[in-house]
């Protein structure tokens, strides 16, 4: 059973609740994969939950918090023995200015180290109480709301690049299980998301040093989504980034190699139900 406490959301993409789950003997909650375009901020308070991103799983207690970046593919386990109760910030990053520094919030960031910060490097910031007026907010609702959540965004990004800035790679949490072919091959397909070339599945397994047949069938098993899929969904992603930076759709049709336009066109209408220059009115 489910029990909202405080929510909040958003037509201009902001969504917060804090919330309380609670579980008979017998129940089983599990996410399945799924991927969006949001930033997604999850700050446990009580329970136990192991997430599973992109290959990498982390097992989260009390006052652990976890950011999962957009666009990319993740699942959760949450052990029913005891209650979850967590407060979950999401927004979309179109939200933020232009001049915010949003490398906490890189899409195609490969060498970005954490998506998990303990309760350890947590309690030394403010970034609980940032999430308490949060939630404070949500109980003011008026048409003033959104500005307010935007500003208060702003802070819980800087609060959180700037804990990432200041401890080293060692004191962040590490993944307690990887699945090695997974993981690198998603590395590999986001550092190439230009070079469409690269991104078939021969050579992908080329690069792997294992077949095309067991490079589909694991990433498809261990990630719950195909490999044409998810290679689809980032370049239309990394696609509508650029569209929304100010590049006209036929740069990014070209920077995306596409041979012809009216592919490219195809594709992003199938993906998002839009034609490509829509995004750019959205500046």
């Amino acid at each position: 059973m489910r029990k909202i406490i405080t929510e909040y959301i958003s037509k201009n993409g902001i969504r917060f609740h804090h919330s309380i789950s609670t579980y008979d003997n017998e129940q089983q909650d599990v996410l399945v994969p799924e991927s969006h375009y949001m930033c997604e901020i999850i700050l446990m308070l009580s329970g136990s939950v192991k997430y599973k991103i992109e290959g990498q799983y982390y097992s989260l207690s009390p006052l652990d918090a976890i950011i999962i970046h957009p666009n990319k593919i993740h699942s959760r386990e949450i052990d029913v023995s005891a209650p979850y109760e967590r407060m979950v910030l999401h927004f979309s990053p179109d939200l933020l200015p232009s001049f915010a520094d949003l490398n906490l919030l890189s899409n195609y960031n490969s060498a970005f180290l954490p998506s998990i910060l303990p309760k350890k490097i947590i309690e030394s910031s403010n970034f609980i109480e940032l999430m308490q007026q949060c939630e404070r907010l949500c109980k003011e609702e008026n048409k003033y709301t959104d500005l307010r959540f935007v500003s208060l965004i702003l802070q819980i990004v800087e609060t959180l690049n700037e804990l990432i800035l200041k401890f080293d790679e060692t004191n962040i949490l590490s993944p307690i299980k990887v699945d090695k072919i997974s993981h690198t091959c998603i590395q590999y397909i986001n550092q190439n998301l230009t070079n469409k070339e690269k991104l078939t599945p021969q050579n992908l397994a080329k690069e792997l040093h294992i077949s095309a047949s067991h490079l589909q069938h694991t990433f498809k098993k261990e990630l719950g989504i195909s490999l044409h899929s998810y290679i689809f969904n980032q370049r239309m992603q990394l696609a509508r980034k650029l569209l929304l930076q100010g590049q006209s759709p036929q740069t990014v049709a070209n920077l995306l190699n596409y041979e012809y336009y009216s592919t490219f066109y195809h594709n992003f209408v199938k993906r998002f139900g839009a034609p490509p220059h829509s995004f750019n009115e959205l500046e």
